[in-house]
């Protein structure tokens, strides 16, 4: 069967014509590159819209072509913490949103085999929300982001999509996103947020906390076998663990719910594996002053430097005050300082 010469060519019109938009599409996003799957680094595409936290990252270290002297995990809260504190330590934050430390493992080791370098410290940021049992489906298992990076047709993909489209598009022009990363550190940024917007945030974030993540609470009976599977399975990491501070507001919500006994099994797991801890965590001047916080459990970037110079070992005077270190030895009497904290909160109107 033959095609009349008008259809033929107007077919064979519409396949350029789409081939020719592809095209478009795919040079827009591979020059923007906001899901960072290109060694690129330009005025233009430095500062990249948040997109999905696991894609990114496990992109820009699969791709970037940087070597580093150390690994920092942990969920949103760890996001905040700057590359120019750890210098002159170069650290792939590989924080993500939600982080879990069942995630860990895999996340770790894909770190550990493209690395050139060899890797003995890990700086880990733990969360008391991160041992709710009841956590959402945040993300798909750690697995389906290293493929989907390692796939040369999955990064095709998406350099045609409309939807990467979109996020290059916001790149090109100024927009008014809260969050940004900068492609060269991975450093998440934040627009200013002013008084009244932080505390908007907050009271919501509280609410939430209050009705389902500390109300609905169940301790998860697996939290300390993947902390033991994250220690054992790397007996050569020197992990750094700490804490992540949170507004006092925060903590008197945990403390109202009835979680305490939780908080204290919390610590008791995490010393149980990793020996000392920093613990940030807990009603001190530096979680009370609410301007440290765009939320209820956010820091700005900006103050994460003292806790940063706390667990790299650089403490300056002004630090003391969050200088908690939490041993074997001195687990009993910090809870029963941390058991102060809580009757005097509760003690509050």
């Amino acid at each position: 069967m033959r095609f009349h010469r008008p259809f033929r060519s107007y077919s064979i019109g519409i396949l350029f014509s789409v081939a020719g938009l592809l095209a478009m599409v795919a040079a827009v996003n591979l020059h923007f590159d906001p899901l960072l799957c290109t060694k690129s680094v330009r005025p233009d595409n430095r500062f990249v819209p948040l997109v999905d936290a696991r894609l990114q990252k496990t992109n820009r270290l699969l791709h970037g072509g940087i070597a580093y002297d150390a690994l920092l995990m942990g969920s949103s809260r760890v996001e905040q913490f700057r590359q120019e504190d750890f210098a002159p330590q170069r650290v792939f934050n590989y924080a993500i949103p939600s982080f879990y430390p069942g995630e860990a493992n895999q996340y770790l080791n894909l770190f550990l085999r493209t690395n050139p370098k060899q890797i003995r410290l890990v700086y880990l940021g733990l969360d008391f929300y991160g041992t709710n049992a009841k956590a959402h489906d945040h993300a798909n298992p750690p697995s389906s982001y290293i493929e989907s990076s390692q796939s040369v047709f999955a990064i095709a993909r998406t350099s045609v999509s409309l939807d990467t489209l979109t996020y290059s598009a916001k790149m090109f022009r100024p927009n008014h996103d809260l969050f940004t990363y900068d492609r060269l550190t991975l450093d998440k940024l934040n627009r200013y947020i002013s008084p009244a917007e932080s505390n908007l945030l907050a009271a919501a974030q509280l609410e939430l906390y209050n009705q389902h993540i500390y109300g609905e609470y169940q301790y998860n009976e697996y939290y300390l076998r993947d902390l033991l599977r994250l220690r054992d399975e790397h007996p050569d990491i020197h992990f750094v663990v700490f804490l992540t501070p949170e507004t006092a507001d925060l903590f008197r919500v945990m403390v109202r719910c009835g979680r305490l006994p939780d908080y204290e099994r919390w610590m008791r797991d995490v010393i149980q594996v990793f020996g000392r801890v920093h613990n940030f965590d807990l009603i001190d001047p530096f979680t009370m002053e609410r301007k440290n916080f765009m939320d209820a459990h956010h820091l700005y970037p900006e103050h994460t430097t003292p806790l940063t110079r706390v667990i790299t070992d650089r403490s300056e005077p002004g630090d003391r005050d969050l200088e908690r270190i939490v041993t074997e030895q001195t687990l009993d009497v910090h809870i029963e300082e941390v058991r102060g904290m809580a009757k005097r909160v509760l003690a509050l109107p």
